[in-house]
């Protein structure tokens, strides 16, 4: 079992020690630093050579990403995306090609230097489809319990009050990572709540709905609403068994037909539900 930090964190110095590092990855990129950027970064990570090359020079130059989404799964015309610190807008940029003119891209980054830089960058690459805000990384957590469990033992329509905890420095190329640090367990341990391997996430009548491959006394899946204006969870489903839900992968749920549509994939894992908190010119948007 993982030890969990209990060393005191001063969250705002964090968060300004990455933005600096960030920025000068934005303004300064040849300067050289201790992990990989730019186009020798997007051929480790494994992007294809011809998504990289149409992109113009400043686009990929800045690039300072820890992994390659789209190695998880193809982009379909017409989808929505919201790319989690997008930095100098590489993902969200090659993600609004994909997604079409009928689609739409939302790139979240705490850093300015790098959201100037990734708006900038989206007007040279001509897309138009996409936006860049300044956000931060949170986790949920209950505000009756400290890293509560929801995997077992939870009741099928009981609603909980719910509150965000901060992610001070997130990775999403962390997913076997084991140590303190991963992003999962920073949320932990300022109190998160458990769930059994959220896999897909769907938004809807105001609402978000996400399932959990694992998840529910039988291990077969659950599905959670998250409701943003009154800051709550409700347990809504729990799979009895395979023959009725099968460790689901991605899930669709319809508010007002209740059917429920979802890809399968076996296999368990534990981590924490996220949200990204993004400011517009005038508001919080989430």
């Amino acid at each position: 079992m993982t030890e969990l930090s209990t060393a005191p964190v001063d969250v705002e110095s964090l968060r300004a020690s990455i933005r600096a590092e960030y920025a000068a990855v934005a303004e300064h990129p040849d300067q050289g630093f201790h992990f990989h950027t730019g186009a020798r970064l997007a051929a480790i990570l494994g992007y294809p050579e011809d998504w990289t090359a149409a992109l113009p020079p400043t686009v990929i130059e800045s690039m300072a990403g820890t992994g390659n989404p789209f190695a998880l799964g193809d982009l379909r015309a017409g989808e929505r995306v919201v790319d989690c610190g997008s930095g100098a807008g590489v993902d969200s940029i090659l993600a609004a090609r994909l997604v079409g003119p009928d689609g739409s891209v939302i790139g979240v980054d705490m850093t300015l230097e790098m959201l100037a830089k990734a708006r900038r960058n989206a007007g040279l690459a001509g897309v138009r489809n996409v936006e860049f805000r300044e956000g931060v990384l949170e986790a949920l957590k209950l505000k009756d319990e400290f890293r509560a469990d929801m995997d077992r033992g939870r009741e099928v329509g009981r609603r909980y009050d719910v509150e965000w905890v901060g992610i001070d420095a997130p990775d999403h190329d962390d997913d076997t990572d084991s140590t303190p640090i991963a992003t999962r367990f920073q949320g932990q341990e300022r109190g998160a709540a458990v769930f059994g391997r959220e896999e897909g996430a769907w938004a809807g009548d105001r609402r978000v709905y996400f399932d959990c491959t694992s998840g529910g006394n039988a291990g077969f899946g659950q599905v959670w609403e998250y409701d943003p204006r009154r800051e709550t969870i409700t347990f809504i489903f729990e799979s009895p068994g395979p023959a009725v839900l099968d460790f689901p992968d991605n899930v669709v749920l319809v508010p007002k037909t209740g059917d429920v549509f979802r890809r399968t994939l076996r296999g368990t894992s534990t981590c924490g539900a996220s949200r990204v908190t993004v400011r517009s010119t005038t508001s919080r948007w989430r």
